[in-house]
């Protein structure tokens, strides 16, 4: 019978997320000062490393065939955004700009 678990990407992908979430309500009490500084940082980092992973995911999911409405329904975005994206970054290589 079929386990109904989430598997382990979905729990660290929420993991990360309630991570966030405290440090939002631990920020808070800081200094504006040290929120915005904080905030940025975070903000730096997380697209840093999560657009290279979202361009890599559009490629790999267009090389299996997907058409750019699925992977732009899959990813968040418009099909045109995606296949401005891939175009810009057909190996799935660099920074994705909204």
């Amino acid at each position: 019978m079929p386990s109904s678990a989430a598997p382990p990407i979905d729990r660290q992908a929420d993991q990360v997320r309630r991570q966030l979430r405290q440090l939002v309500e631990d920020l808070a009490s800081c200094t504006p000062e040290q929120r915005l500084a904080t905030v940025a940082q975070v903000r730096g980092s997380c697209e840093e490393l999560l657009s290279p992973a979202l361009l890599d995911a559009m490629a790999a999911a267009r090389d299996q065939g997907w058409g750019l409405r699925r992977i732009g329904a899959a990813s968040h975005y418009s099909h045109e955004q995606v296949r401005s994206l891939l175009a810009r970054n057909p190996d799935g290589q660099s920074t994705p700009v909204r």
